[in-house]
């Protein structure tokens, strides 16, 4: 991600925010989304493994840094 920031997991409740729900989206609880700089640049619904999930994000962030180099 930009300048290779250190990743930060939030939970968010959608019942208890709903607008969060709605700006990004979400048809399926649970929905896993990657933001950089307050936009979604990957989505991954429904439950998996913790392993698959790591690997997903790892994905991800090498794909971002990738594409910052050119």
């Amino acid at each position: 991600m930009t300048g290779h920031a250190k990743p930060e997991l939030v939970k968010v409740d959608i019942d208890r925010n709903p607008h969060f729900a709605q700006r990004f989206e979400v048809q399926a609880v649970p929905t896993l989304l990657i933001l950089d700089k307050g936009k979604p640049v990957a989505r991954r619904a429904g439950a998996a493994p913790a392993g698959t999930l790591r690997s997903w994000v790892e994905q991800v962030a090498a794909g971002r840094r990738d594409s910052e180099r050119g």
